[in-house]
């Protein structure tokens, strides 16, 4: 399995995997276009950073990051847009070898944070604890008001 930095040249596959990805997360409620995943990618890959995790040339998986300064101050905070990983291959090293590339990439830019979060629905549990296996600390909460 590699990691590879995402291109526009792979958007067919992005789609495909950012398509799948709305179905089986509580996202699924609000409209997802082809225009809008083409946008959010191609901002990604030219100002963040975008990846697949790629087996025997298949994509079976992708993140997105990007980089910021904090509201409060000029330090750089990486934090992500997804990550998702196609279910046939969950429990497979895809998740852990994009997470390992997202830090040495935030880190390469001097990042003082790294931030994950987990609100797509999907194995919240599961994702948890991968992610505190990895040495990222629960620092807070995501709450929202009842959808409208």
């Amino acid at each position: 399995m590699i990691i590879k930095k995402a291109t526009i040249d792979d958007m067919k596959d992005i789609i495909a995997m950012a398509r799948a990805f709305h179905q089986e997360s509580a996202a699924r409620k609000y409209t997802l276009t082809n225009e809008r995943i083409k946008e959010l990618t191609a901002l990604i890959i030219s100002t963040g950073m975008g990846i697949l995790a790629v087996k025997e040339g298949e994509p079976i998986g992708m993140m997105g990051a990007m980089l910021q300064k904090n509201v409060f101050f000029d330090e750089l905070m990486a934090g992500d847009y997804l990550i998702y990983v196609k279910p046939e291959h969950r429990g497979t090293e895809a998740a852990q070898l994009m997470v390992d590339y997202y830090i040495h990439w935030a880190k390469s830019y001097g990042a003082k944070s790294i931030g994950i979060d987990i609100e797509s629905g999907i194995n919240d549990e599961r994702a948890l604890n991968f992610y505190n296996k990895m040495g990222f600390k629960t620092t807070g909460y995501h709450m929202k008001l009842e959808e409208m």
